[in-house]
């Protein structure tokens, strides 16, 4: 539940931005994107880095590409969650732990980026993605201080 939740919330933010840059390049064109560097700077009231506001169809796309983005990564996270389980399947518990303490690390230091570059406070994804990182990586650590963590499983 709480791993699902993580993916929930991180990967809204990673939808809403390709999403975002996306609206600009459908609406405004590749140049505007790319040379001029025409982005939004607040979602919340559709303003663009140019002062001006993102137009209606702007918008409507950037919503719409949101939710099938975000629908793809959530399924595609998942996907990879079952990957990842039947190698560790086939090769051991050390590969468990080093996929829990680089899961760990890379949502810590995406937590960390939030923070650091934002006024984001106690917002589900930043804190979801510290909270994550935080059990990952005390799963991880308490799995090399198993006995025969190390070994691989038959």
């Amino acid at each position: 539940m709480g791993a699902g939740l993580v993916t929930i919330f991180v990967s809204s933010f990673f939808a809403g931005q390709l999403a975002s840059a996306l609206a600009i390049i459908i609406a405004y064109g590749p140049h505007a994107y790319f040379q001029e560097g025409l982005h939004i700077v607040d979602w919340k009231h559709d303003w663009l880095s140019n002062g001006g506001y993102l137009s209606f169809t702007g918008k409507l796309i950037e919503v719409i590409l949101t939710l099938v983005l975000w629908f793809v990564l959530i399924y595609a996270a998942d996907f990879s969650s079952m990957c990842i389980q039947q190698i560790i399947r086939r090769n051991g518990r050390w590969l468990e732990v080093a996929f829990r303490l680089l899961g760990g690390a890379a949502l810590l230091a995406f937590s960390a980026h939030l923070y650091r570059h934002g006024n984001w406070g106690i917002h589900p994804i930043p804190f979801s993605a510290l909270l994550g990182g935080s059990i990952l990586l005390l799963k991880g650590l308490a799995l090399i201080f198993k006995t025969g963590a190390t070994q691989t499983v038959q």
